[in-house]
């Protein structure tokens, strides 16, 4: 019996010191492996790990590109699709699916897809039922979709574009970051509104050209026209047959209060002589008529009131230079001059009479007459720019003075017509702008007169010349829009801007009004 309790209490210290070795922490073992009910072990979390979307794995597309498919193929939505693609591809390696959301009766919910733009997935509905305005665009993972719409094209490509950058790695064909595997968040959403890149913001500094101040004016078009002298701008033609409803014709156009106001020659006068007639835009692309409102009628412009100039000045007040001719019997005779008006509206115009008279004896390149004027002030000085014909050339003048009425005239022309050029027969109607330290002149030109034919058979089109004091001009090396034969057209030209768009307006070949953008080609 006592033997048999030995071995019991020997059993049971065996057991103790068993525990004691496998339970109980070692000399030098610092880790606490008893879990606390209050927290977690190191390393690891309590949150619940996010869930993902795995777009591509191990160069292994998982998700179809889908588009609608009533899309033409050359539809935005289509060209969006196939820019997905191949960023995928460039990015991944992955050959994407391409297809269009036609499924037949297939039943298509548990497909995994990025669908772009309208398509007829509930998933692309309910994200379009989600824009708040116009121009918004959203991007977010539905389930096994992720989808991308917006209310219209610019909007989608700047939505596809942000998809690309930020969540793919891709912002063009040269750079990218290279990667085999893409995951998204399971629960993605982002969307932003689109803004116009052509609609530039008040930056609260007086506006000098269009409704832009001219630290905009410098930042926007320095490049574009000093283009025009070193050989990196072209002309595109951007719009045609602008106002032909109502013959829009030689305009010069200014801006007030988000309105441009086009002065143009109109020919529906009491008279039927010429007169300035007057259009205006909200847009800077469709012009409504508001008809003649400087009517032919005094004696110095009974035959003729027409190319207008005008400026608004810093107080309001509108002064509009043009060409008058006057009648047979008055001692202004039937030989052109340039007059002036005044307006408090721009609709409601006071003449004021001639203030250049064309100095027919004692300057040689006036001899037949003086018109086309355009109208510049620097400060506190006008400036009158103006065509002197001999009969045989027209070339450009300018007077400048305080006083409107009390004008000095520079003797010589400031640009002057040369033998066998494109410009040897015409420096005519022309508009100024002010930019980065240059003032920019866009002027037409012709060739010689044809015989028998007159300017009618010479071959126009138009220049560009910069200076910095409004007398002394550098030119171009040569017109950038020709015709190639003789005939009128890409004359008649004034400065215009859209935006952050310059424009030149123009009379093109058959006589309608033209708009070329000036573009930097690099």
């Amino acid at each position: 019996m006592m033997k048999m309790k030995s071995f019991v209490a020997l059993l049971l210290a065996c057991l103790l010191c068993l525990g004691t070795l496998f339970g109980c922490a070692q000399p030098g073992d610092e880790t606490d492996n008893t879990p606390d009910d209050n927290s977690s072990q190191e390393g690891e979390s309590n949150e619940t790990p996010a869930a993902q979307i795995v777009l591509v794995e191990g160069g292994t597309p998982k998700y179809a590109i889908v588009r609608s498919d009533l899309s033409e193929s050359s539809s935005t939505e289509t060209k969006l699709s196939m820019q997905i693609k191949k960023a995928l591809q460039a990015v991944t390696g992955a050959e994407f699916e391409l297809k269009t959301d036609w499924e037949g009766k297939e039943d298509n919910a548990a497909l995994t897809e990025i669908l772009v733009g309208k398509t007829n997935r509930a998933e692309s509905e309910s994200a379009m039922a989600a824009l708040q305005g116009e121009d918004d665009y959203l991007i977010r993972a539905d389930g096994n979709k992720i989808v991308i719409v917006a209310n219209h094209d610019e909007a989608l490509a700047e939505a596809v574009n942000y998809f690309l950058a930020t969540y793919i790695g891709w912002r063009a064909e040269d750079d990218f970051t290279a990667a085999e595997s893409i995951t998204l968040d399971a629960a993605l959403s982002y969307s932003a509104t689109w803004v116009d890149p052509d609609i530039v913001p008040d930056d609260g500094k007086p506006d000098v050209l269009y409704g832009l101040s001219q630290d905009q004016v410098d930042e926007f078009f320095s490049d574009v026209l000093n283009g025009l002298f070193t050989g990196d701008t072209t002309e595109v033609i951007a719009q045609q047959g602008i106002g032909k409803d109502f013959k829009f014709h030689f305009p010069d156009i200014v801006y007030q209060n988000g309105q441009y106001m086009a002065y143009y020659i109109t020919y529906r006068t009491d008279s039927g002589k010429g007169g300035v007639g007057l259009a205006v835009s909200e847009d800077g692309e469709n012009w409504t008529d508001k008809g003649c409102v400087i009517q032919p009628g005094e004696d110095y412009d009974c035959n003729g009131a027409y190319f207008a100039g005008v400026w608004i000045d810093t107080d309001g007040t509108f002064y509009c230079v043009y060409e008058c001719k006057g009648g047979e019997k008055t001692k202004y005779g039937t030989l052109e001059n340039v007059a002036l008006a005044t307006s408090y509206d721009g609709i409601d115009w006071d003449k004021e009479g001639v203030i250049i008279y064309a100095d027919r004896e004692d300057c040689w390149w006036q001899k037949a007459n003086v018109g086309t004027p355009d109208l510049y002030k620097e400060g506190d000085t006008w400036y009158v720019f103006f065509h002197g014909f001999d009969y045989v050339d027209c070339r450009v003048g300018v007077a400048y003075g305080e006083d409107l009425h009390n004008l000095t005239v520079v003797e010589e022309p400031i640009i002057n017509t040369e033998d066998n050029t494109l410009w040897s027969g015409t420096i005519g109607r022309r508009d100024v702008i002010f930019c980065d330290g240059y003032y920019y002149m866009v002027y037409e030109i012709s060739t010689d007169q044809a015989p028998g034919g007159g300017y009618n058979g010479a071959q126009w089109t138009h220049m560009f010349a910069r200076s910095t004091d409004l007398i002394n001009w550098e030119v171009c090396s040569g017109p950038l829009l020709t015709q190639g034969k003789a005939g009128m057209g890409y004359d008649g030209t004034c400065w215009m801007v859209v935006g952050k768009k310059l424009y030149v307006y123009m009379r093109a070949p058959g006589n309608s009004t033209t708009a070329v953008e000036l573009v930097l080609n690099k």
